[in-house]
């Protein structure tokens, strides 16, 4: 079975506790306000009730693994991030593992 974006290993969705360990690693930006909007790690705008939201070019994120589930990665908090839902997308196209799509939401 092939592992989809925003699941455990098991394909099933993170529960609360995950969701919102993750999106405490979002990047704070000073001057907004960390409960509700961050960055994820390619400098994509991601807002807080925006997990699983998939409007293009918006500030939907969802949790991605650092190392994917492919290479042997786990669900383990230090192998998870949030990311921008099309970051997330673009990272697990390029072979690198590396995001080439740098989606910048505006405030």
């Amino acid at each position: 079975m092939n592992h989809r974006f925003g699941r455990n290993l098991l394909n099933e969705p993170f529960d609360d506790l995950v969701v919102d360990a993750v999106w405490l690693k979002g990047v704070i930006v000073p001057g907004s306000d960390p409960k509700h909007k961050r960055l994820d790690a390619f400098g994509a705008w991601i807002e807080r009730y925006n997990y699983k939201d998939k409007s293009k070019n918006g500030t939907g994120w969802e949790i991605d693994h650092i190392m994917p589930v492919s290479a042997g990665g786990s669900d383990q908090l230090d192998n998870l991030q949030p990311l921008q839902w099309q970051n997330n997308r673009s990272k697990a196209e390029n072979p690198l593992n590396k995001c080439t799509a740098r989606i910048i939401a505006h405030n």
